[in-house]
């Protein structure tokens, strides 16, 4: 699914992940990266329908009700998933080092970053 630009600013808000999880200039260098040339699957697009997905079930699901950050995990594991990609190492190189990169950009965030990092790498 393509987004315009107006849909992928309200999948964004809705995620509640910026500014108070993921600075602004964070999410700018995510979605640079999603939007190199030789990516075909994990793009851009494909990063925001799974954040979108996330969010959703967050909201939806019993599951996360009385959660503090309703999924928040979930949505920064959906966003870094793939944000590094390369075509000749495959996985899980590209997982480990997508995992890494969200831990060095974004910190501990109360401890979420490890559950997201056990999602990326799932």
């Amino acid at each position: 699914m393509k987004f315009t630009e107006l849909e992928e600013q309200e999948i964004i808000k809705r995620s509640g992940l910026v500014p108070e999880f993921v600075p602004a200039e964070v999410l700018a260098g995510v979605k640079q990266r999603y939007l190199e040339p030789h990516r075909h699957y994990h793009t851009w697009d494909h990063a925001l329908n799974f954040l979108a997905w996330i969010t959703k079930v967050s909201e939806e699901s019993p599951l996360f009700e009385g959660q503090r950050h309703r999924g928040l995990s979930g949505k920064i594991a959906a966003l870094f998933h793939d944000v590094i990609y390369d075509i000749h190492r495959g996985a899980p190189w590209n997982e480990e080092q997508s995992a890494i990169l969200m831990i060095e950009q974004l910190g501990n965030l109360e401890g979420e970053n490890e559950v997201s990092k056990r999602l990326i790498l799932a």
